[in-house]
């Protein structure tokens, strides 16, 4: 039989009533209500009565309140009133959409119709039924809008717990939905001389600035401080990912095409961009600028992949990680890091091959000895670089995925430089942002 814990707390100048502490046998946490008296012995009979009247309910003597209220309201009904709770709250209509859906979609497969039907084993055995259609991170969303519903039907006396609540998720480590990848530089100027106008300059804002898709959309011209030093866009409260306004620095080359693209006659409160409704036009643009939209690795290059590419091409340019991840908005570094960044664009090669020599009078002895010994003549570019100048700040030259032929150990060549052959793909900025 399901037994209550519970205990009496006394009154304080915040909360000048008895209150009442209690938790079921098969819960964690401790739930809290006010018995609204001022004495101890009233407090202690009402903390009885509660005892006696859920052990009654937990035997099956009798029903509990809110299983006679909701004896004959369906799942469908309640979901309804919990949209409308959700409206109130000022959540987004595609979150409430979604979450309905989510919380909708089991309970027909299972044929549930009210919540007392609700069980974890049948929750379990329909998840295990769907493993193979849907992902396991999909199937965790489901959960997680299961739970959430049930537990706004206790906290508004709907239902007295979330039946629920002890079903772990799924282990989503290995489910990577979409892979994407960083555009190349030569790839980005082909992308945007490819689309039309009103789509080149959303492209120009995506790269540039890392911002999310709704979040771009969503800008207002009164959003674009254009002319403040540093110029930023301001993102709203209620148009962001994590509810909170954030303010993202704008690259000149974005300031001086927002400034160009902005009609003379526009209001403060139009939208700054043409709102792509489908990606159909997104992978029309990719085709024509001959851009692989999935690669033979199973990566992307769709929208999101270019606020990977902001990330990636900041970090080949030097951008410390504590800026991008600003710049980002990113609550964990590790996503600044791991996450949006594409190690494939990165300068490794120059990096590793600008350190300079461990021995190199001695592989010069070694080399210059092996050769003449047997009969050949070392030309003077033959010997390994002495010495490469650390001391002064690296600065991207540009790289791409592929080397040429040609691109081989720094030789000293004359006058002392340093001579390389490399095939050009990052456009390198001189913007601070991106040293």
């Amino acid at each position: 039989m399901k037994k209550v814990k519970c205990y009496l707390r006394k009154p304080t100048k915040a909360a000048p009533y008895w209150r009442l502490r209690y938790r079921f046998s098969d819960e964690m946490n401790y739930r809290q209500m006010s018995l609204e008296v001022r004495e101890k012995q009233t407090a202690t009979k009402l903390m009885l009565k509660f005892i006696e009247e859920h052990e009654r309910e937990a035997s099956g003597v009798t029903p509990s309140k809110a299983e006679v209220s909701n004896a004959n309201q369906s799942i469908a009904s309640l979901v309804e009133e919990y949209k409308d709770d959700l409206y109130a709250e000022k959540r987004k209509p595609d979150y409430i959409k979604t979450t309905c859906q989510q919380v909708m979609a089991p309970v027909k497969d299972c044929g549930w119709q009210c919540v007392n039907d609700i069980t974890a084993q049948s929750f379990k055995s329909w998840r295990s039924r769907n493993t193979r259609e849907s992902s396991p991170r999909t199937l965790n969303h489901y959960l997680t809008s299961l739970k959430s519903f049930l537990n706004w039907l206790v906290r508004h006396e709907k239902h007295e717990r979330n039946q629920l609540g002890f079903v772990q998720t799924l282990d989503a480590s290995d489910d990577i939905r979409r892979k994407r990848r960083a555009f190349t530089d030569a790839e980005i100027v082909r992308f945007i001389n490819a689309a039309p106008p009103e789509r080149q300059i959303v492209y120009m804002a995506a790269f540039h600035s890392g911002i999310r898709r709704d979040e771009l959309f969503s800008l207002e011209w009164r959003d674009l401080h254009l002319l403040n030093n540093p110029p930023v866009a301001s993102l709203r409260a209620a148009t962001t990912k994590n509810k909170r306004g954030e303010h993202v620095c704008l690259h000149p080359e974005l300031v001086t095409a927002l400034e160009a693209y902005r009609a003379s006659k526009s209001k403060p409160s139009d939208k700054v961009f043409v709102f792509m409704s489908r990606m159909t036009k997104f992978r029309q643009d990719l085709k024509a600028a001959g851009v692989v939209y999935k690669n033979e690795f199973d990566e992307y290059a769709d929208f999101h992949a270019m606020r990977h590419t902001c990330n990636s091409r900041m970090a080949a340019n030097g951008v410390p990680l504590a800026i991008r991840q600003k710049q980002m908005r990113h609550s964990d570094p590790k996503l600044t890091a791991c996450v949006y960044l594409d190690s494939n664009v990165l300068p490794v090669d120059d990096h590793v091959s600008s350190q300079p020599p461990l021995l190199p009078k001695l592989v010069s002895h070694i080399v210059s000895h092996k050769l003449v010994s047997e009969g050949q003549s070392l030309s003077t570019s033959d010997t390994v670089a002495k010495h490469v100048d650390t001391k002064k700040p690296f600065i991207n030259k540009g790289f791409s995925r592929g080397l040429s032929s040609s691109d081989t150990v720094c030789l000293d060549g004359m006058n002392g430089s340093c001579a390389w052959d490399r095939t050009k793909d990052l456009v390198i900025n001189s913007h601070p942002l991106y040293r």
